[in-house]
């Protein structure tokens, strides 16, 4: 099947999805992300996996915007900056959405102190992308 759009109209803003386990556990750390090569994204781009007022260990999304290019290069880098003393991080899944462009301002662009909140027209889940047309086409189904 072709590729490409090209149906005129207003595009979404390509988002960067992180899935990763957030824990109360002191070892968790903090990962950097950076756009590098190509795209752009906010400075300062910080993911803590170190949630101490919550009692549990659960996997959790952080999003950021990037802008549009056909080869967009993004950094992941462990801080050396930690809230727990440890720098354990673990990414469960990394995924490139496009957010409908009348939501796009409800993505935190990230940057210090932000949340990385993801919108929640995207995919919340692993399983909730495998049966999304970004999904098909990523893997050709």
């Amino acid at each position: 099947g072709g590729g490409g759009g090209g149906g005129g109209g207003a595009r979404g803003t390509p988002v960067v999805q992180l899935e990763y386990l957030a824990s109360y556990d002191g070892g968790m750390g903090v990962l950097e992300a950076s756009c590098v090569q190509g795209c752009s994204c906010a400075p300062g781009l910080a993911f803590d996996a170190h949630t101490p007022l919550t009692r549990t260990s659960r996997h959790v999304l952080g999003c950021f915007a990037v802008s549009a290019h056909a080869e967009c290069h993004v950094r992941l880098a462990l801080a050396a900056r930690t809230s727990s003393g440890g720098h354990k991080f673990v990414l469960h899944a990394l995924r490139v959405l496009e957010q409908p462009a009348a939501a796009a301002a409800a993505v935190d662009g990230g940057g210090a102190g932000s949340t990385g909140a993801c919108d929640a027209a995207l995919p919340q889940r692993t399983h909730a992308f495998w049966g999304t047309p970004e999904f098909r086409k990523a893997y050709n189904f």
